[in-house]
């Protein structure tokens, strides 16, 4: 009996480890899954941004391909003269358009960035 009676307090001693080893397991296992959370929106918001990027440089590829286009049509001597200067004024609003976005996103950077 008294084995037994020793053998409970044993029982009695390591039953509140039990509980705190699972608590701090959960703790841990919250904190991992916390930061595979934060890991995630990190890439994420990465994948975002890349996604943009692309988004705009196929864009402006396309751009590029009209702009060619219209070149290449200009060069023919297929355009009538009105054409010509529509032609000359679209490049200018283009210019124009790309410098703006610039301008945009270096603001973006100096604001965004403090």
């Amino acid at each position: 009996m008294e084995e037994r009676a020793e053998r409970g307090i044993e029982s009695e001693e390591e039953m509140p480890l039990e509980p705190e080893e699972t608590i701090d397991e959960e703790a841990s296992e919250e904190e991992i899954k916390e930061l595979e959370q934060e890991e995630f929106e990190a890439l994420m918001e990465k994948l975002d941004e890349t996604y943009e990027d692309m988004m705009e440089e196929a864009s402006e590829t396309a751009e590029l391909d009209e702009n060619l286009d219209e070149m290449a049509e200009a060069l023919s001597g297929s355009m009538t003269p009105e054409d010509l200067e529509q032609l000359k004024v679209k490049h200018r609003s283009d210019e124009a358009r790309d410098i703006l976005k610039a301008d945009l996103k270096y603001l973006k950077g100096s604001f965004g960035s403090k």
